[in-house]
């Protein structure tokens, strides 16, 4: 096996699943990059120390049919960073295992391990697929993921949840701590129906990975109790992320939506400037801040230590019914940053102890719902 070219763009191509490749307390050799034989060419594999995840990439080499070998992951990148420009050659010994790396004024040997032993992760019945632009699945990453806990007790969710059911012509997307609720959709109409959560730390790698992708397309593999057990994504030019995913019952997310109760229509951004203020002079251990609609505007306000206030009106606003009722401010940041490319939000809610949604003015989807907070 030799793989030939500049050690730049070796290093840009293996950063993926290089990134992911820690050693497991009883495996050592997830440390360590797989390079096999797939048609021809040399696919790259690196696994994530608790093995539930892997990302595998194609690079262009020379291969014999059915070879296979490791090669320590961290010891490569940083020998390949240290080389910068240059053009290098990394090549296998097939009897010893052992790599031969090449480059502008240095030779360097570094110990391998074979192929043979590096761990697969459980493959069984295709279950389901469907496809989406890379970014758009971006942007509803970006949109959803700060409401997904990142090590709750209740292990379902942590994770998103993508779901169609019978009938449905999109696909949902959800997240939720139980505190608050983002829901995206996208539309999907030639695909079975599906629920499955895929897990958080998974996340960063899809959004490293999707960017600037025509077509991801997303495959669901069988468990041993014939439910979703694992996904693969499909960035294209061989490049796939495949990962276990959440086992749990995710949330049912529609009875936590609150029926249509319109109150106010407003700027996003002028919302989430005056909480944003509001969080500064808010206490500290609440972090409340109360809304209160009426015919003279939209008011925000927040009650500190020390006498600290903050009350403001938004007066640019379409008013339909009072309301008033106090929430966790960051969680209202947090949903009006992700509804700042719209030009107006709608914010819906019955009373002080009802939970609050807010959504883009005359569009069902993307939906935000805060709980709020009890005083």
């Amino acid at each position: 096996m030799k793989i030939q070219g500049s050690a730049k763009d070796i290093l840009a191509k293996i950063a993926a699943p290089s990134r992911i490749a820690v050693a497991h307390e009883h495996r050592p050799i997830t440390a360590s990059l797989l390079l096999k034989e797939v048609s021809g060419r040399i696919s790259v594999t690196g696994m994530d120390k608790f093995m539930t995840h892997t990302v595998s990439v194609v690079i262009d080499g020379n291969i014999s049919a059915n070879e296979s070998a490791c090669i320590p992951a961290h010891k490569l990148v940083d020998i390949l960073t240290k080389i910068g420009d240059g053009n290098v050659s990394i090549e296998n010994d097939s009897d010893s295992a052992n790599w031969r790396i090449t480059g502008k004024n240095c030779k360097i040997r570094i110990a391998g391990l074979g192929g043979e032993d590096y761990p697969v992760m459980a493959n069984s019945e295709k279950r389901g697929e469907f496809e989406i632009n890379g970014d758009a699945l971006v942007s509803l990453i970006n949109m959803l993921h700060e409401v997904i806990p990142v090590a709750d007790v209740r292990y379902y969710l942590n994770g998103l949840l993508f779901e169609r059911a019978e009938g449905d012509d999109s696909v949902f997307v959800v997240g939720t701590d139980g505190h608050r609720l983002a829901v995206g959709r996208f539309a999907n109409q030639n695909s079975a129906a599906f629920r499955f959560i895929f897990p958080r730390y998974a996340i960063p790698l899809i959004k490293q990975l999707a960017s600037g992708v025509e077509q991801v397309k997303l495959t669901t593999f069988g468990n041993a109790n014939g439910q979703d057990g694992f996904a693969s994504l499909d960035f294209g030019s061989g490049t796939v992320l495949y990962s276990k995913l959440v086992e749990g019952n995710f949330p049912e997310w529609r009875r936590v939506i609150p029926s249509d109760n319109l109150f106010t229509v407003a700027k996003p951004q002028d919302i989430s400037n005056m909480v944003d203020i509001a969080l500064v002079l808010a206490d500290e251990k609440t972090r409340a801040v109360s809304i209160d609609s009426s015919e003279n505007g939209l008011h925000v306000s927040s009650r500190g230590v020390d006498s600290n206030e903050f009350d403001e009106t938004i007066s640019e606003i379409e008013f339909f019914r009072t309301y008033e009722a106090s929430f966790n401010g960051e969680y209202l940041a947090t949903a009006l940053k992700s509804l700042k490319d719209f030009d107006q939000v709608e914010l819906h809610g019955a009373d002080k102890a009802s939970a609050m949604f807010m959504r883009p003015k005359g569009e069902p989807y993307p939906i935000f719902v805060v709980m709020p907070f009890r005083m």
